[in-house]
């Protein structure tokens, strides 16, 4: 797989790209974050980055809480 092949998941929530990716049989791992000196308690994240890692045949996903 190449990873202009790869949906685009940015700044959907978490849950809508995971059913895209799982729907679409691509691997994928979610990596979470938080702003600077913020710790938001929320279940509902976005995604902020996505990057392919081709050694690995996977899309990393890296998310961050809805504090806005």
């Amino acid at each position: 797989m190449q990873a202009h092949e790869l949906p685009d998941v940015l700044a959907y929530s978490l849950e809508d790209a995971v059913l895209i990716l799982e729907k679409a049989g691509i691997k994928y791992t979610v990596q979470k974050t938080n702003p600077p000196k913020h710790k938001a308690n929320t279940a509902r994240v976005r995604v902020v980055r996505q990057r392919f890692r081709p050694g690995e045949n996977m899309l990393q996903l890296t998310v961050m809480p809805e504090i806005w």
